[in-house]
C-alpha cells in the first residue's frame, strides 16, 4: 500500500546494467510493477478471477490505486462478506508476490489452480477460526465456505 514492493519498475533506478532485461516471471513480457503483477499480468488475472467468485463484494478495479480508493471506505467495516473480501485479497497478494518470487529467485513455478487452491484453502481456515455471531448472512457464509 506504501509503494515499498521491490517490482522491477523501482529497480529499473538502481544502477543495474543496461544489457540487463528484467521481465515479468509470469510471463516474460514486460517489465513488473505493482499494477501490472497484481492485475495486468495474465496469471494473476485468472488468480483474480477465481478469487472474485468466493467474493460477495462487487467491486474490483484493474489499478492498485483505484482499487484502494474503492475498498477503503469498508475497510474497517466487519461485516461477514466484507471480512472475506478483506482475506480474499490479502490473500491473494500475498500469493502473487510469493509466485512471482519462487519464479523469479527459485525458478519454481505452480499452475494458475494450484495458487488459487491455496488462497482458498488459507482464507478457509481464517474463517473457521472466527467466533460468528448467528445471523442469516454468517449461516450464508459457513454454508459457501463449507465451514461446520
Amino acid at each position: 500500500m506504501r509503494e515499498k514492493l521491490k517490482t522491477q519498475d523501482k529497480l529499473k533506478h538502481w544502477e543495474i546494467s543496461q544489457d540487463c532485461v528484467l521481465l515479468c516471471p509470469m510471463f516474460n513480457q514486460i517489465p513488473d510493477s505493482r499494477d501490472h503483477l497484481f492485475f495486468n499480468c495474465p496469471f494473476s488475472s485468472q488468480v483474480w478471477s477465481r478469487s472474485k467468485q468466493w467474493m460477495d463484494f462487487p467491486i474490483f478495479s484493474d489499478t492498485w490505486r483505484d482499487f484502494m480508493l474503492l475498498v477503503s471506505p469498508f475497510a474497517k467495516r466487519n461485516v461477514a462478506r466484507i471480512i472475506v473480501a478483506k482475506l480474499l485479497f490479502a490473500a491473494s497478494v500475498y500469493m502473487l508476490w510469493q509466485e512471482r518470487n519462487n519464479r523469479f529467485f527459485k525458478k519454481k513455478r505452480r499452475p494458475c489452480d494450484q495458487v488459487s487452491d491455496v488462497i482458498y484453502s488459507v482464507v478457509r481456515l481464517k474463517l473457521m477460526s472466527i467466533k460468528w455471531k448467528i445471523t442469516p448472512q454468517t449461516l450464508r457464509l459457513k454454508s459457501d465456505w463449507k465451514i461446520s
